[in-house]
C-alpha cells in the first residue's frame, strides 16, 4: 500500500471499525496502546510485514470480538 511512518494514535478513535488491514508497508515504531479502544474489531487486525518494533500492548486484549485474524508476523515484536 505504500504507507510509511508510525501508526497514528488517532486510529484508536475509530471505535466502530471492524477490521484494520495495514500489512506489507513500511510502518515502524510501537503499536499504539490506543488501538485497544477499537473494541469492535472482529474481522481482522493485519499488521504483518512491516517494521514495527515494540511489545504487544496489553490494551489490544480489549478487542474482545476478534474472531477472524490477528497477524503481526514479520515485524520486530519483542516479548
Amino acid at each position: 500500500d505504500g504507507y510509511t511512518g508510525t501508526i497514528p494514535t488517532e486510529f484508536g478513535l475509530l471505535t466502530d471499525v471492524t477490521g484494520l488491514q495495514l500489512q506489507t508497508n513500511t510502518l515502524d515504531g510501537p503499536i499504539p496502546t490506543e488501538l485497544g479502544l477499537m473494541s469492535k474489531m472482529a474481522s481482522g487486525f493485519q499488521l504483518e510485514s512491516n517494521s514495527i518494533s515494540s511489545t504487544i500492548p496489553t490494551q489490544l486484549g480489549q478487542m474482545s470480538e476478534m474472531s477472524i485474524s490477528f497477524n503481526l508476523n514479520s515485524n520486530s515484536i519483542s516479548s
